[in-house]
């Protein structure tokens, strides 16, 4: 583990010894507000490993904001389109923030409402607040913040800049600093340039050598969800899961993701979450330590999705008279993961189009249970239900959950639940696991990934996903927050905290999400 994800894991396990029982009772209590968001809808439902724009901090004073606010009228809202040059993080209950990012443009037919040829464009109302993370203190510095805001935000054409014009970060530096990631990062509000620097002040060396692979990072209050464009090469963050108080929360739009809904029909769920001992990580107290860690998955699934059709050693290879996705020539990394090690169930990737895609879903499909998924789920090598969406997720999140194990130590649940309501204890778990990783199938293909897309530190995690701890199965019958404590004798059915029964609470006697 690198020196600024042992100092957080460090600091996040202090926080851990000193409040664990509320820490965990917390964690349940954030999950059920989120799941009293929506009923069934599959992995559409799913919370995200990221942190929920409402999510609740137990340093914000007892004064709580609901979930529903309306943003502040300094950012009007505005309703993105779906497009098919972009790839997004997982779609999750209510407004939390996903981790997923969006397709890239070669499965662009598999994206609903999709305009046949425009490139991604910011809303209006984000076109016009958005401006330069860093005071110009140059002419050249200006001249390129106008340049950023030309190929990254004004694009309308398919065309698109040439990357002569605007160049990957890699075709600069071997090895970015954070001040040169800073000279290419727009924002809506400057409070989001301030805090992505001190969130890349936490990151380890291995994600800003990944800055190689993009031109650009744009932080917005009207992003959702993040995503990745091929033809401006850049990233597009939801803010969501950076803010630190009420006031920088409240001029986020809070607009759904619009994929969340899908799938509500379906019969169960699929639920995720990073954790750190026997603590979901959405749980712990908001502060620059925790949204460092939510941040981080977003961004190795986001900047997996930049580099996957350009591998390191083809930087310079690339013709830097063309736009970006017409100078990528090669064959995907993802196309190589799929080919050499392709997923077999043709019923998960079926449904994963019903909770990802807005497909349609059958009759039979409406019938099948968390309990038949659940083990041709673990018959397979994904590490995750969105895998199934198309190579580049299956891809993406991989490499994601390598990286937060080997960068911060973090491990992730993952469960297949009958179809949730309003009360925690409603999300019985049919099959689950931690570590899901650990399976040496599925670490092959993560050692796969990783050493396609970082060479330079592919023996490191191989060692360390070597040496990560084994394979546990969640206990079935059991509700997903009873099942938090997976590395004790014993879990209790119902975690009692004062007089609240954490499976039974209902929805409305929860803390409001804050």
């Amino acid at each position: 583990m690198n020196n600024n994800g042992l100092d957080i894991f460090k600091k996040t396990a202090s926080l851990l010894a000193r409040n664990a029982t509320t820490l965990f009772v917390l964690g349940c209590l954030s999950l059920l507000s989120a799941c009293g968001g929506g009923g069934g809808g599959g992995g559409g439902s799913a919370p995200s490993p990221a942190v929920s724009a409402t999510s609740t901090s137990s340093l914000q004073t007892s004064s709580s904001v609901s979930a529903s606010a309306p943003a502040s009228a300094s950012a009007p809202t505005s309703s993105a389109t779906v497009n098919p040059t972009v790839a997004a993080a997982p779609p999750v209950i209510a407004v939390s923030t996903p981790s997923l990012v969006a397709a890239d443009p070669v499965e662009a037919e598999s994206l609903k409402k999709a305009e046949p040829t425009a490139a991604y464009v910011l809303p209006p109302g984000a076109r016009d607040l958005v401006q330069p993370a860093l005071e110009d203190a140059s002419d050249a510095l200006s001249e390129q913040s106008q340049l950023l805001i030309d190929c990254v935000i004004l694009l309308t054409q398919e065309a698109g800049c040439s990357l002569d014009t605007l160049p990957l970060i890699g075709m600069l530096t071997e090895d970015p600093s954070i001040d040169e990631i800073m000279q290419r990062v727009l924002v809506s509000h400057p409070w989001m340039g301030s805090r992505f620097r001190e969130v890349l002040e936490k990151m380890p060396a291995e994600m800003l050598l990944m800055m190689r692979g993009v031109t650009a990072i744009v932080i917005s209050y009207d992003i959702r969800p993040s995503k990745h464009s091929i033809y401006s090469g850049a990233i597009y963050l939801d803010p969501n899961v950076m803010w630190l108080t009420r006031e920088e929360r409240d001029v986020i739009d809070d607009t759904p993701d619009f994929r969340s809904g899908y799938g509500a029909e379906l019969q169960f769920d699929f639920l995720r979450r990073y954790v750190i001992s026997n603590t979901d990580i959405q749980s712990l107290p908001r502060d620059i330590d925790t949204i460092s860690l939510s941040t981080a998955s977003l961004l190795f699934h986001l900047l997996a999705h930049a580099n996957n059709l350009i591998s390191p050693a083809d930087i310079d290879l690339l013709d830097r008279f063309l736009p970006i996705h017409l100078a990528l020539t090669g064959v995907s990394t993802s196309s190589r993961l799929s080919a050499t090690y392709p997923l077999q169930s043709s019923t998960l990737e079926a449904l994963a189009a019903v909770s990802f895609l807005g497909e349609l879903s059958s009759a039979v499909q409406q019938e099948s249970t968390a309990a038949d998924l659940g083990a041709q789920f673990a018959a397979d090598y994904a590490s995750d239900y969105f895998n199934y969406t198309s190579e580049f997720e299956d891809f993406a999140m991989i490499f994601e959950e390598a990286m937060m194990f080997h960068s911060f130590g973090v491990q992730k649940d993952v469960a297949f639940t009958q179809a949730g309501g309003s009360r925690c204890g409603d999300y019985i778990v049919e099959w689950g696991q931690r570590n899901r990783l650990a399976d040496p199938a599925v670490q092959a293909r993560a050692n796969f990934v990783v050493a396609e897309l970082l060479p330079e530190y592919a023996a490191a995690v191989e060692n360390t996903l070597a040496s990560m701890p084994g394979v546990v199965s969640m206990t079935t019958g059991l509700s997903w927050c009873s099942n938090i404590n997976l590395n004790v004798a014993s879990t209790s059915a119902s975690i009692n905290n004062g007089s609240v029964d954490v499976d039974d609470a209902p929805v409305e006697a929860l803390p409001s999400e804050d």
